[in-house]
C-alpha cells in the first residue's frame, strides 16, 4: 500500500508538472501570436506612413508644402474633364518682384521666409477647391474652379496684409506680379494657360501698369 501511495505520488506530480508545462505553452503561443499580431500592425503603420511620406513628397514642395508643379499637371486634366458646363477655371500665375534683389541683400534664409511666408497667406485666403502650387523659384500658380471670372485685384487684396507685414519687417518692398488665363476661354490645355498668364504678367511686370501689376508702396 506504502508503494502504490507513492507511485499515485510520483503520477500525481508527473500530471501536475505535465499540465502546468502544458499550460505554459498553450499560454506563451498566445503570447507569442499576440505579439506577431502586434508586430504585423507596427509593420503595416510605418509602411503605410511611408506611403503617405512618399505621396506627399512627390506631390509637394519641399520649402514651403505648397504642390508642386507635377501634381498640378496631374490634375488638371481630371478637374477640367468633371468641371460642369456653368464653370470656369480661373488660373493664376504669381511672381515676386524683383526676388533676386531680396537674396542677394538679406540673404537666402530671408527669401525663403519671404516664399514661406506669402504661401502661407495664399492657401488661408483660398477656398477649399481651389489649387495652389509653386511652379519652382518664386513662381506661384493659382487653380480656381469657379462659376464667373475672378478678378486678379480679388487675388492681390486677399494676400496684401502680408505683403505689407513682410515689408515692415524687412524695410523693403515685398510686391507681386499677377498674370490670369481662363479655361476653357483662352485655352484649353493646362501649358498653354499658364503660358499666357505668364505673359501678361511679365509684360505688365515692365510696364508697372494696368490690372495685372500690384505693387506694395508701403
Amino acid at each position: 500500500m506504502e508503494f502504490k501511495g507513492r507511485i499515485i505520488a510520483v503520477l500525481t506530480v508527473v500530471f501536475i508538472q505535465t499540465a502546468w508545462i502544458i499550460y505554459n505553452i498553450a499560454f506563451m503561443n498566445i503570447i507569442f501570436h499576440r505579439f506577431l499580431f502586434l508586430a504585423e500592425l507596427i509593420v503595416i503603420y510605418w509602411l503605410g506612413k511611408k506611403v503617405d511620406d512618399y505621396k506627399f513628397l512627390s506631390e509637394r514642395d519641399f520649402l514651403t508644402k505648397l504642390y508642386n508643379r507635377r501634381y498640378v499637371f496631374n490634375v488638371f486634366p481630371k478637374l477640367a474633364n468633371h468641371l460642369r458646363s456653368d464653370e470656369k477655371i480661373n488660373v493664376f500665375v504669381l511672381d515676386i518682384n524683383d526676388f533676386k534683389g531680396i537674396n542677394d541683400t538679406y540673404g537666402h534664409k530671408m527669401g525663403d521666409y519671404v516664399l514661406k511666408g506669402i504661401s502661407k497667406s495664399l492657401l488661408m485666403s483660398m477656398g477649399e477647391k481651389d489649387i495652389v502650387a509653386r511652379l519652382g523659384g518664386d513662381e506661384f500658380l493659382i487653380i480656381a474652379p469657379s462659376k464667373k471670372i475672378i478678378p486678379t485685384e480679388v487675388i492681390f487684396r486677399r494676400i496684401e496684409k502680408t505683403l505689407n507685414d513682410l515689408s515692415k519687417k524687412m524695410e523693403v518692398s515685398v510686391s507681386i506680379s499677377i498674370g490670369k488665363s481662363v479655361y476653357p476661354d483662352r485655352a484649353e490645355t493646362l501649358d498653354d494657360l499658364i503660358r499666357l498668364a505668364d505673359i501678361k504678367m511679365y509684360k505688365n511686370k515692365v510696364l508697372h501698369k494696368d490690372e495685372l501689376l500690384y505693387r506694395n508702396t508701403n
